[in-house]
This record gives structure tokens, C-alpha cells and sequence, in this order.
């Protein structure tokens, strides 16, 4: 319950501290409630009936109401114990799929309370980090480069010597270029 719906006709929205306990004065929160001592009072009157009536009962109507009660219990085991089943067939199957131990638990309850929400977002988590593993075990796959190692130096003298014979000042750029890169690389 809010507080506008506590306060009514009397509530604003730019209500202060003192306004709220101003307002709740003349408010009954607790109409339409009953009081513990009310309350006590009718579960014992239920209790006394309940007696009452089982004294009244014939022997054969007696064991007819504890047969339906036992078979109650029965049904309500039954159905916690094929429910536990249930949850226990669905995480094995999610453990199977690859999803980690809480993660599977928690697929498994959802999908017993068909709680198609919470299943298709534990779906996404799992996907994401079956991503992340494949992604990290390409990287380590990944050979990394060696330093100079099998790199052939070229000397690029001569082309740039030739290319001022040329008077191609565009050859004579390009192979200049090569050469300043080479040299930043450390390769002779």
C-alpha cells in the first residue's frame, strides 16, 4: 500500500514530512482489518467446531476423513517429490548443454514455474560465454609474430639511385618511403 492510496483525497505531490503526519491524523489505517484478539478468538471458535463435529461423527465417517486427509498428504508428497524429480531431469540436462552448476539450477527452477523469462536470459548469458571461452581459446591459438626473424632486408639503394637517373621523383619517393620504414623497424 502507498501513501496516496493510504492518504486519498488528501494527498499531493509535493506533500512534506509534516503535511504527510498532518494528513495521516485523520486517517484509519486500520479499517477493515481485525484485530489479533478477533482473530484468536475465531481460530479457537474453529477449533472448538472442528472437536465438536469429530465427536459427532460416526466411527465409519471418522476414518472417511482421515483416509481423504492421509490421501491429501500423499497427493501433496507425490507431487513435491515428482516436482524435485522434474528439477533435478532439467539441471542435469542444462549441465549436460554445458551451463555451469548455478546456472543450471536456476534454468531448471524457472523452467518448472514456467518462467520463460528468466530461462531465455540464463539462455543469453550462456551463449555469451560460450562466445567469450571460443573466442579466448582462438586467441591463444593465435601463433604470436616473431621479432626480425625471417625477414629479408632489402637494400633499396640502388632503385633510388635509379630513379634519380630516371628523374622519377615518384619511384624515387616510394622507394625512400620503404627505406625510412625498414630502418624504423630495426631490419638492416
Amino acid at each position: 500500500m502507498d501513501l496516496k492510496t493510504v492518504l486519498g483525497d488528501a494527498y499531493r505531490d509535493d506533500m512534506t514530512l509534516s503535511d504527510v503526519e498532518a494528513a495521516l491524523k485523520d486517517v484509519d489505517i486500520y479499517k477493515g482489518y481485525v484485530s489479533k484478539d478477533t482473530a484468536d478468538k475465531y481460530a479457537s471458535e474453529a477449533a472448538q467446531y472442528r472437536k465438536e463435529l469429530k465427536a459427532k461423527m460416526s466411527q465409519s465417517e471418522l476414518e472417511q476423513t482421515e483416509a481423504a486427509e492421509k490421501m491429501n498428504q500423499l497427493q501433496t508428497d507425490y507431487d513435491s517429490l515428482l516436482r524435485k524429480v522434474k528439477m533435478s531431469e532439467n539441471r542435469a540436462e542444462f549441465l549436460r548443454l554445458g551451463y555451469d552448476e548455478k546456472l543450471a539450477a536456476e534454468s531448471a527452477e524457472a523452467l518448472i514455474n514456467n518462467d520463460l523469462v528468466t530461462v531465455f536470459k540464463n539462455q543469453e548469458k550462456f551463449i555469451n560465454q560460450v562466445r567469450e571461452s571460443v573466442k579466448a581459446d582462438l586467441q591463444k591459438q593465435i601463433p604470436t609474430p616473431q621479432s626480425n626473424a625471417g625477414v629479408v632486408s632489402v637494400n633499396y639503394a640502388d632503385q633510388i639511385d635509379a630513379a634519380i637517373a630516371e628523374h622519377d621523383m615518384t619511384k624515387l619517393a616510394y622507394y625512400q618511403r620503404l627505406q625510412y620504414e625498414q630502418s624504423k623497424k630495426g631490419v638492416n
